[in-house]
C-alpha cells in the first residue's frame, strides 16, 4: 500500500453505522483509508490518489486480525467503531450475550490494539479514537449488560492515553448518545 505522504486511517465496524459514516468522510477527505469488518464488501481502489482497501475481519479472532495486520505497515489514525448491542432486563439476559457484548464491545478494542499500537509506537506517533457511548458515563436501563461494556472502554482508554503519552500517541473517547444508524434495529433483545 502506497502512502503517497497521505495519513493512513485503519476503521474497525466500516461496513455500517459510525464506522461507515467514518469511512466515508476521511475518503472524501483524501487519507489513505483501511476498513475492517466482518461484513465488508473486500476491495482495493484508489479514489482521488486516495488508497482505500476494505477487509474482512473479526475484531473477537485473533487467527483474522493477525491475518489482516501481517500486510499492514502503517496506521496514523485508528478508529475503533466495530459494536454491537443486547438489550433486556439485568436479571433475564442470557450469559452468553453478555459474553458475546463485552467479547465484542471491550475485548475487541483490546484485540486490535495489541497490533496497532506496536505500529504506532515504532513511528512515536498515532492517535487512537475508540468509539465508546454516553452509556459508558450514565448506564442505561434495560441495556445494563452494553453500558457495562462501554464502561469497560472507557477505563481501558483512560489507561491506554496514559501509558501512551510518552510515545506521542493520543487517546481520544468519542460518547454518541442516539444516533440515527442501524444499530438499534441490529441489537438483540
Amino acid at each position: 500500500m502506497k502512502n503517497n505522504n497521505k495519513k493512513t486511517v485503519f476503521i474497525t465496524g466500516a461496513s455500517s453505522g459510525i464506522g461507515k459514516a467514518c469511512l466515508n468522510y476521511f475518503i472524501q477527505k483524501g487519507y489513505n483509508v483501511i476498513g475492517v469488518s466482518r461484513n465488508i464488501e473486500e476491495k482495493e481502489e484508489t479514489i482521488n490518489g486516495s488508497f482505500i482497501r476494505c477487509i474482512k475481519m473479526d475484531v473477537t479472532n485473533e487467527e483474522s486480525i493477525k491475518k489482516v495486520f501481517d500486510s499492514i505497515k502503517d496506521i496514523d489514525i485508528a478508529i475503533l467503531s466495530a459494536g454491537m448491542g443486547i438489550a433486556g432486563a439485568c436479571e433475564n439476559m442470557p450469559i452468553e450475550l453478555s459474553k458475546l457484548q463485552m467479547e465484542v464491545n471491550f475485548f475487541g478494542v483490546l484485540n486490535v490494539c495489541k497490533y496497532i499500537i506496536p505500529i504506532m509506537r515504532k513511528k512515536k506517533s498515532g492517535m487512537i479514537v475508540a468509539i465508546s457511548s454516553i452509556a459508558g458515563i450514565v448506564p442505561i436501563p434495560m441495556q445494563a449488560h452494553y453500558s457495562c461494556s462501554k464502561y469497560a472502554l472507557e477505563a481501558y482508554m483512560e489507561a491506554l492515553r496514559i501509558e501512551l503519552k510518552d510515545f506521542n500517541i493520543k487517546t481520544c473517547l468519542v460518547e454518541p448518545g442516539d444516533t440515527k444508524t442501524g444499530f438499534t434495529d441490529a441489537r438483540n433483545i
